[in-house]
């Protein structure tokens, strides 16, 4: 099963995505962590884009 959410910044996203997956016992994947770098408080830091492939082919598998 798969569920796309999206909406504008602060509109409870990741709060409806973990509701749903801990509901219907599905992963979470978030556009944010493979844009972001997500070990700073806001995200301004872009990821190296070896790391978004190599993950979204992970996830494709």
């Amino acid at each position: 099963m798969k569920i796309r959410i999206i909406g504008a910044s602060g509109f409870g996203k990741t709060y409806l995505a973990k509701k749903l997956a801990n509901k219907y016992g599905i992963s979470i994947h978030s556009l944010d962590d493979l844009f972001w770098e997500n070990s700073h408080a806001s995200y301004n830091v872009k990821r190296n884009p070896v790391y978004k492939k190599e993950t979204q082919q992970k996830q494709s598998e």
